[in-house]
């Protein structure tokens, strides 16, 4: 299991699981960020739905091997919509692509996506990582809530929202619903240790510099 993360030698997840997003368990509720968040637990062990502050709700969706397949966000503004679908191919998510609406005008405007696209290196993702400080393009993410995201990938490494990906992501690629061609938007390396653990991932976004994350488990 993570015991924490840390990138360009800035500890960051040391701070979001001890002190603002570590999780505590009652019977089938799991309280998140301090307790304003609260996780209800399905039948299947896994998250079912995230009631957010303000009374804003995600609700979660898997298959048959627990895999999350569908997500729909209750967002920060009242008046736009917003859910995910994941497609899984041999254990990897291939296809992640995000659905959105916003109200332009009365009625609602039409409806708009982005589509993100995976490669995978044979290496096996034996801790189940995410994709390397990547929440644009990762498919635990949340952009509809300033703090969706951080809370779903607490959910995520706590066990509570399905299976991880088989192999270690190697790119992302994207493309919106106007465009005909995706384009590779990040490409991922990594060290494993002796055990084939990750012990460093290095995310490298198109244009700017990459990052690496060195991974620490127990």
């Amino acid at each position: 299991a993570i015991c924490l993360y840390r990138t360009r030698n800035v500890t960051r997840m040391e701070k979001y699981m001890t002190e603002i997003l570590y999780p505590t368990y009652s019977k089938d509720t799991v309280y998140v960020n301090n307790g304003s968040c609260k996780a209800v637990i399905g039948d299947n062990g896994l998250v079912e739905k995230l009631i957010l502050p303000f009374g804003k709700i995600n609700s979660y969706t898997y298959d048959e091997e627990n895999h999350l397949i569908r997500y729909d966000v209750d967002i920060a503004r009242s008046d736009d919509k917003q859910y995910y679908e994941l497609t899984w191919e041999n254990g990897n998510v291939v296809t992640f692509r995000n659905n959105y609406q916003y109200q332009l005008e009365i009625p609602y405007g039409p409806w708009h996506y982005e589509d993100f696209r995976y490669t995978y290196s044979s290496d096996e993702n034996i801790a189940g990582l995410l994709p390397v400080n990547c929440p644009v393009g990762c498919w635990i993410n949340d952009t509809g809530l300033s703090m969706g995201s951080d809370v779903n990938s607490v959910l995520y490494y706590a066990g509570l929202l399905g299976r991880g990906t088989k192999n270690l992501a190697m790119t992302i690629s994207q493309k919106y619903d106007h465009e005909e061609e995706f384009r590779e938007i990040k490409k991922f390396s990594y060290i494993l240790n002796e055990s084939g653990y990750v012990s460093e991932g290095t995310e490298n976004i198109f244009p700017t510099y990459p990052e690496t994350e060195t991974y620490f488990y127990k």
